[in-house]
């Protein structure tokens, strides 16, 4: 019975994913928002996530800012590392910015070896947003190649653009070409995506690869 139960919350999540994204169907935010919340009410830690995302951002119901902590620290609780960077974001897009109370949630997150949370932890090092103590001494660079090793996106962005200025780093063109093509090929339009296709493009015409230029203007 348990595992008719849990499946059943799986083949939920799932359907709030399908509807979600139009797979297949006719792109349904209510119906998503609706399967994501079976899917949370029996437990599923996906299903609890997303219908946190759900309520912060008004998918497919009305916002609701305290069903949303509410349920993302649930999933903290659960053990998810996703939930912990989910969370640690919020805090840094508020207003006012909770830097502090981010940067322990990315801490824990790191533990746990999320891929974002090397990346975002050195950002707020280099933006000066926190002041370590001697038990939190980091080395940027490690933190942005740590996420760029765990397949983050954002560290590998962050990596490209240090191979390219030679930023803490010796230059290496080729590598920051690399990590700048594979972040353009990220499946969510965003503006490290767009970015990342810019300075490709430039970096291309530094070294006079004007066609490869072209080809991405």
């Amino acid at each position: 019975e348990m595992a008719d139960k849990e499946k059943n919350a799986e083949m939920q999540y799932r359907s709030g994913c399908i509807y979600r994204d139009g797979r297949g169907v006719c792109k349904d935010l209510s119906k998503a928002f609706k399967y994501f919340k079976k899917a949370a009410d029996q437990n599923h830690i996906h299903g609890i996530i997303e219908c946190s995302l759900c309520y912060k951002k008004g998918i497919g119901t009305d916002i609701n800012e305290k069903e949303a902590l509410k349920l993302i620290k649930i999933a903290i609780d659960k053990g998810s590392a996703d939930a912990l960077v989910i969370l640690a974001r919020w805090h840094l897009n508020s207003f006012p910015k909770r830097y502090k109370e981010a940067f322990q949630l990315l801490l824990k997150a790191n533990e746990k070896n999320h891929p974002d949370s090397p990346s975002l932890i050195a950002s707020l090092i280099e933006k000066n947003k926190i002041k370590l103590d001697e038990d939190n001494k980091f080395n940027k660079i490690e933190l942005y190649k740590k996420s760029c090793n765990l397949g983050s996106y954002d560290g590998m962005f962050n990596m490209a653009i240090n191979y390219h200025y030679g930023n803490n780093i010796d230059k290496n063109q080729m590598e920051a070409i690399r990590l700048y093509i594979l972040v353009s090929k990220c499946n969510k339009s965003n503006r490290k995506k767009s970015l990342a296709i810019f300075l490709l493009a430039k970096l291309y015409e530094e070294i006079e690869e004007y066609q490869n230029a072209y080809n991405l203007a």
